[in-house]
């Protein structure tokens, strides 16, 4: 056996690495804890309802505090270096060795005389000494660092996995909405050229207020549009539902009976539609003209309102009782069944005023079927799972009835897909 695979060599240099790795081990170790706890618990509440911005945020956090940890130790590495000699000088102090073991480390690779008989020495000092439990400090020290570093790669992959499905139920959802009926007139003028029968048209447009706008209980609310007939509007006024249901027309304060382009507007008062939070309001212009000497009722593309509570933090479930994650799930429930709301408001004027384009009509009915369907069967899943049993009990009612409405619409929507 040689003398450099003596026992006694092993230990030294099993503790010499303890001494020159165990700091810097340790310091990327740290690094790697604090960004999984960044990562996991702070910036999940700093981007909730934003999986996007959220893995983005998370991989720099990611990759800034590891790096840091990496340059300290590298610094901690170059103070600590040393040679297995200077450690085997330390043990002796401690094992009253008398530079014994440090004596045959220099001479491991010698023809010296003494060589065994030092070496031999050195056992027999030796004999009786318990060496420190640095090694086993380090090993465990590597493995929690791998354990770290794997759970920070989890944490991002699955934030990452979680940004491409919201970004893939976008695309979805946008596949949904239908186009402009205002638009497909404008973008047509070959047709119209070709026939000009064709060419006595009307079209209304809102402009105010924007789209997708939220507004509080009493607010009040300015509208804009425009319009074009060549015969003028014997009738034209502003269409207000709640929830679907009509509640009242509201005349504009300009005529609209002379032809050409015409620009009207007024206010709408939300506190006389007697609204509450989180009711949907829709918007659209109603008009009569005479095209080929015929009343036709011509619609604008809606316009929405989400009615919002006074105060905003009234949103906000008891964070005791419920994990943001739970908050920022039933958000986007209430987010696609607001945007499945309107996109059925859409059907309906389209329906109204598209009476020929009945294959185009179906298609998006089933295609907003289907999309009732998986958020039904997305909420229905996630009340029968453990988490639901943490939020109050008014909140699952509320998510209850919810699951009922969206059952009794999707019924109603496949019915209106038979023939």
């Amino acid at each position: 056996m040689k003398t450099s695979r003596d026992p006694l060599f092993h230990s030294l240099l099993r503790e010499h690495r303890a001494k020159v790795w165990l700091p810097p081990c340790g310091t990327v170790l740290l690094a790697a804890l604090l960004s999984l706890t960044v990562q996991g618990i702070l910036l999940p509440r700093l981007f909730q309802g934003n999986p996007a911005k959220l893995f983005h945020t998370q991989l720099a956090a990611a990759l800034l505090l590891i790096s840091a940890g990496i340059i300290f130790a590298a610094l901690l590495l170059h103070r600590t270096r040393r040679s297995p000699a200077a450690t085997a000088a330390e043990l002796d102090a401690e094992a009253h060795a008398k530079n014994r073991l440090e004596a045959a480390w220099e001479l491991r690779n010698t023809d010296h005389i003494l060589k065994h008989d030092l070496m031999q020495d050195a056992r027999d000092a030796y004999r009786e000494y318990r060496f420190s439990r640095r090694p086993l400090g380090l090993n465990l020290c590597l493995a929690g660092l791998c354990l770290l570093l794997a759970g920070n790669l989890l944490l991002l992959a699955e934030s990452r996995a979680g940004a491409n499905a919201v970004r893939q139920e976008k695309s979805g959802k946008q596949k949904t909405v239908l186009p402009n009926p205002g638009q497909q007139t404008k973008n047509n003028p070959p047709d119209e050229q070709s026939h000009p029968e064709k060419m006595e048209h009307a079209a209304l447009l809102l402009t105010l207020p924007e789209s997708e706008q939220r507004a509080k209980p009493l607010d009040e609310i300015e509208w804009e549009g425009t319009g074009s007939s060549v015969n003028g509007f014997t009738k034209l006024v502003l269409t207000v539902s709640v929830n679907g249901t009509q509640r009242c027309e509201l005349k504009p304060d300009t005529p609209a009976e002379q032809p050409g382009e015409i620009k009207t507007g007024g206010f709408l008062a939300l506190e006389d539609l007697d609204v509450k939070p989180f009711d949907l309001v829709s918007i659209h212009l109603t008009g009569i003209t005479r095209i080929h000497g015929k009343a036709t009722e011509i619609l604008s593309t809606p316009q929405f309102i989400e009615v919002r509570p006074f105060r905003e933090d009234t949103l906000v479930l008891n964070a005791d009782a419920v994990s943001g994650e739970t908050v920022s799930l039933i958000n986007l429930f209430l987010a696609i069944q607001m945007d499945l709301n309107k996109a059925l408001f859409r059907i309906r004027i389209l329906q109204k005023q598209s009476a020929g384009q009945k294959k185009q009509l179906k298609e998006a009915i089933r295609g907003l079927e289907q999309e009732q369907q998986k958020l039904s069967s997305d909420l229905e899943q996630f009340l029968n799972s453990e988490e639901a049993r943490r939020i109050p009990a008014d909140a699952v009612n509320h998510l209850e009835k919810s699951l009922e409405s969206m059952k009794k619409s999707c019924l109603e929507l496949k019915g209106s897909l038979q023939p």
